[in-house]
């Protein structure tokens, strides 16, 4: 892959980083299932800490007590009411959420190691295959999972605490929305930084075979010393995303338009097989263009934060602080 020196380092490692994913699509399919645990992406933590504070933290302690926090606790309860075997359904409930869970686990964190990887390698001037994302994901499993489970678990107790925080604030006013405020902005930072280190972290397992508790201490010291940096670039990575996201939408506005033509066609000549048809096809197209998004940016992202991480050893300034530079240079 070419690159020019005349790029800034955001602006390199973006175009370098849309262009892996797109030129290699096979990284997609790790990619859509990365995005289930959000496996790189920063920016949304930062920048939807709010979003993901606020959906369902304000009513379920109010519906369900203390244990409405509980994920699953609802789920939980309406199995053991309905069942005439209480005992029994509990115990096959949980033997199969035990089963897909470890299905789940290993399917997203060899998918996040293969992405990482893969990559790294292209970035590199390699050519990774299929196979050898999956054999690097089975091969670092367990190091990974520690490392994403840990700052995943992080990441949910800060939003978590936040979110309750915002239930509480609803109720009052004055001097404990201020409480929030700060609260949140805690809540956010911690958020943050935990979703940075996963990724650096990770990069540690997968290039430097360090185990977790070196991996998330390292990861986590990268992701502090240069914290300007990756602020920068979580805000770029999330414009970038947003204007991608803007795009498929306009394309996906585009192709529905014979389909609202065919639309009204079955309309007209009353053929309701027709319009379930559409419906039904319009329907797909949709899903597919979300799930195609999705896998792209997850796999544009983790890309640039990997040329990211190689490219911190080198201790760039951030963007701002070139920018004031020069212009205190030019001024004189």
């Amino acid at each position: 892959m070419s690159r020019k020196p005349a790029l800034s380092l955001h602006r390199r490692i973006i175009r370098d980083a849309l262009e892996i994913a797109w030129h290699h699509k096979h990284l997609w399919v790790f990619g859509f299932f990365a995005t289930f645990i959000g496996f790189g992406g920063v920016g949304e933590t930062l920048f939807n800490a709010f979003t993901a504070s606020a959906d369902g933290a304000m009513w379920r302690p109010a519906m369900l007590g203390a244990n409405g926090f509980v994920p699953g606790y609802a789920t939980v309860r309406t199995v053991a009411s309905f069942s005439p075997f209480p005992a029994l359904a509990m115990l096959l409930f949980f033997a199969a959420a035990a089963l897909c869970g470890a299905i789940f686990a290993w399917i997203t964190v060899t998918s996040s190691a293969a992405l990482l990887s893969g990559s790294r390698k292209i970035a590199r001037g390699g050519e990774p295959h299929f196979s050898d994302g999956v054999k690097v994901g089975a091969e670092k499993f367990w190091p990974l999972l520690g490392v994403i489970a840990a700052c995943g678990a992080v990441v949910c107790l800060a939003l978590g605490i936040t979110g309750g925080n915002l239930a509480a604030s609803m109720r009052a006013g004055g001097l404990q929305s201020l409480f929030f405020i700060g609260a949140f902005a805690l809540g956010t930072v911690i958020a943050f930084f935990a979703a940075l280190t996963a990724v650096y972290g990770s990069a540690e397992v997968i290039a430097n075979d360090a185990p977790v508790s070196k991996a998330l201490r390292d990861g986590f010291l990268t992701a502090q010393t240069h914290w300007f940096v990756n602020l920068e670039m979580a805000a770029l990575l999330s414009l970038t995303g947003l204007a991608v996201g803007i795009a498929v939408m306009a394309a996906a506005l585009v192709c529905t338009v014979p389909l609202i033509f065919l639309m009204a066609v079955a309309s007209t000549f009353g053929s309701q097989g027709m319009v379930i048809g559409i419906l039904t096809l319009t329907a797909v197209i949709l899903l597919v263009l979300a799930a195609a998004l999705g896998s792209f940016v997850t796999t544009f992202q983790v890309a640039a934060w990997t040329m990211l991480w190689d490219e911190l050893d080198a201790k760039p300034l951030p963007k701002i602080l070139r920018w004031i530079g020069l212009t205190s240079r030019k001024s004189r």
